[in-house]
């Protein structure tokens, strides 16, 4: 939300609220203002829940009205097991909750943004705020240190929740997403994160699994011997598969065939599935 409504030159004003919000590696006063390029930097690389705040209160008005943006986007995204109670995570009074298929959703979504890669791709930052001496942070997601192929991006921690990870990770064209929840400690988390890497970039693989005119299926045209048309698919189709070809199932699904039959007439369809679910359809033609 931050990123299809602010620019990151936009100045953000702390409020006494989002001056009193916990938990933070970088302490804000109420009356400072800074871009929101640096809240953002703030936000992602050092977890500062101050700075989510202060960005919520810049863009809806109030804590309230972004949850309530935050919860839309969500459901709009098809994330919808999730229910946000505040911008940043933090123990709230009622419920608040979400799941790795959800976070994976969303951090899908935000990785389209080149200014979101560029930032959870940063191992540091060096913020040079006016009146002050220059001052370098870290990024605390370890990920990055730990995995040759990581790209970010999110660490997470509160003791209901225990150590959480979303992480990116690009081999080649290939990119990944690994969501850890409730880990025994951030260690751990990037191990297991590493796992799953590892795990999709050998065994997955996004595939051409049909092409364009090539005929996957023949029918015999009724009240006609000996005469059958071939039946082409109308469009390529690509798709991340398991990478073993013996798993991916064809099923063609023909229409009763009529004279005069067209060149080009849609005269049935094909359902790609692996594992049971359903990864592409086409038409024949």
């Amino acid at each position: 939300l931050v990123l299809e409504k602010l620019g990151i030159h936009e100045k953000v004003v702390f409020s006494p609220k989002a001056a009193q919000v916990s938990w933070n590696k970088i302490k804000y006063k109420a009356g400072d203002e800074r871009s929101s390029e640096e809240l953002l930097y703030a936000l992602l690389l050092f977890s500062s829940n101050q700075s989510a705040e202060a960005l919520a209160e810049k863009i809806a008005g109030s804590e309230g009205e972004f949850v309530k943006m935050m919860n839309l986007k969500a459901a709009q995204l098809g994330a919808v097991n999730t229910l946000f109670a505040n911008p940043h995570g933090l123990p709230a009074a009622g419920p608040e909750y979400s799941t790795a298929k959800d976070l994976a959703i969303i951090a899908a979504e935000a990785m389209k943004h080149p200014l979101f890669r560029k930032i959870v791709a940063s191992r540091d930052h060096d913020f040079t705020i006016t009146g002050r001496p220059p001052r370098l942070i870290k990024n605390i997601n370890d990920l990055l240190n730990a995995y040759p192929y990581a790209v970010g991006m999110k660490t997470g921690y509160t003791s209901k929740a225990g150590y959480c990870l979303v992480g990116a990770a690009k081999y080649g064209n290939f990119s990944l997403i690994s969501v850890i929840l409730g880990d025994k400690n951030r260690e751990q988390s990037f191990k297991e994160a590493k796992n799953i890497f590892e795990f999709g970039f050998n065994n997955y693989a996004f595939r051409q699994i049909v092409s364009k005119k090539k005929i996957y299926a023949q029918q015999n045209i009724r009240g006609m011997f000996n005469k059958r048309v071939r039946l082409v698919a109308n469009k390529d189709l690509y798709s991340l598969v398991y990478n073993q070809p013996t798993a991916i199932v064809y099923k063609t699904y023909i229409n009763p065939l009529k004279r005069p039959v067209k060149k080009g007439e849609i005269l049935g369809k094909m359902v790609v599935s692996q594992f049971g679910e359903t990864i592409g359809k086409v038409d024949l033609l």
